[in-house]
């Protein structure tokens, strides 16, 4: 997923996606040009999303692992 943010980054010559949209709007586009970046725009918010929901995804993981552990007394980390 970084590395498809990274990509479109490279394409089109941008850093994030606020410069991205920055660049967007003041861009005398043609129709298609506005559709394809508008699909971009959509693809990278998706991405970003995604990871956002990995990084939580991970962070429960190894909560559970903790709460799991033996070394972890799990009365005492419940209560």
């Amino acid at each position: 997923m970084k590395q498809e943010q990274e990509e479109l980054a490279d394409e089109y010559a941008v850093q994030s996606l606020n410069e991205f949209r920055e660049q967007f709007a003041a861009d005398e586009l043609s129709a298609d040009e506005l559709r394809e970046r508008r699909n971009v725009i959509a693809t990278w918010e998706s991405i970003n999303t995604e990871l956002g929901l990995v990084k939580h995804a991970l962070q429960l993981y190894g909560d559970v692992v903790e709460l799991s552990s033996p070394k972890t007394d799990s009365h005492s980390a419940l209560v």
